[in-house]
């Protein structure tokens, strides 16, 4: 099997290869593998593991095209939710040059067809569904990175929206997250800010969100992306940011508040964007991935950090 994963790797051009973390005090066990990597459609495809493990993927997996449906200017962002409330997963997909965001409604067979075209602030460049109000429907709170702004489109149940209430956040902001920080059972928001090298943390209370608190990244960190966990395992979320180099998390220390020095950091090849949670190897604690921002450097990169959590330090 170590000599087939080999032979796929060299065919794919995939290079693992291991870095140290750059924080030595955490509490989080979280160690990184960088590889640049390029698919190969070889019949049974190969995923080689920073563990040295490698498992065969399904050969019918397969993924027919779908129409394409028509949206706005330059779209740069997409979520999913059910935005009618008819069981069905629909699409809103955030439109930077047109300033606006096309929801795309699912007619149950995973066909979608542009149902309503809302405006937003001035250069959308994220989006998150998340029911902000606590009225069973599903919101959508969309980053403005020209305006530092995030908008909210408020859901009229039907599947249409309406612009509701605009707040300041950071210099181009890009990247937002939703979920529980502050445990009080509404979500809130955090959103990256890359020109201002901080995370704006929107508490809502009720449906209303709170003027941004701001956490510093680091100076020139330029972080792109977001997304809340609960990496340490304690009941609360998280916030893990994709930055320039690499990656780092911070812990919540209580009621949504977050400390500008993080838990774990680590320096990867050149700046990432998009960062993903989940648990990759099984083990029950949640693990982040980042893939590198190739429009501010990046070097086609994917930045990986498995969470081993090991007991706090007396």
């Amino acid at each position: 099997m170590e000599q087939i994963c080999r032979y796929f790797a060299k065919l794919s051009s995939q290079v693992l290869k291991e870095a140290p973390l750059s924080k030595a005090r955490s509490r989080l066990g979280l160690s990184m593998s960088v590889s640049l990597a390029r698919a190969a459609a070889v019949g049974i495809g190969w995923l080689a593991l920073s563990t040295g493990l490698a498992q065969p993927l399904p050969a019918a997996i397969e993924f027919a095209e779908a129409p394409t449906v028509a949206v706005g200017t330059a779209p740069e962002a997409v979520v999913k939710g059910d935005f009618d409330g008819d069981g069905d997963l629909d699409l809103a997909v955030a439109n930077n040059g047109s300033d606006d965001v096309s929801i795309l409604n699912n007619n149950g067979r995973g066909r979608f067809s542009r149902s309503a075209t809302v405006p937003a602030g001035d250069g959308p460049s994220g989006i998150e569904a998340a029911d902000l109000n606590g009225d069973g429907r599903v919101e959508l709170a969309v980053t403005n990175a020209d305006s530092g702004t995030v908008s909210v489109l408020v859901n009229n149940g039907s599947g249409g929206f309406s612009p509701g209430a605009t707040v300041a956040v950071g210099e181009y902001a890009r990247g937002i997250t939703s979920g529980d920080l502050d445990g009080d059972g509404d979500l809130d928001l955090a959103v990256t800010n890359q020109f201002s090298s901080n995370v704006s943390i929107l508490l809502n209370s009720g449906g209303t969100l709170a003027p941004a608190v701001n956490v510093s990244t680091g100076a020139f960190s330029f972080p792109s992306d977001v997304v809340a966990g609960d990496f340490d395992n304690d009941g609360d979320l998280d916030l893990a940011t994709s930055e320039n180099p690499g990656l780092s998390v911070r812990e919540n220390l209580g009621s949504g508040s977050f400390s500008d020095i993080p838990t774990t950091a680590v320096v990867a090849e050149g700046p990432t964007a998009e960062v993903r949670a989940g648990d990759l190897d099984g083990d029950g604690d949640l693990d982040v991935g980042a893939a590198s921002d190739l429009s501010f450097g990046g070097v086609g990169t994917l930045t990986i950090l498995r969470n081993s959590l090991v007991p706090s330090l007396p």
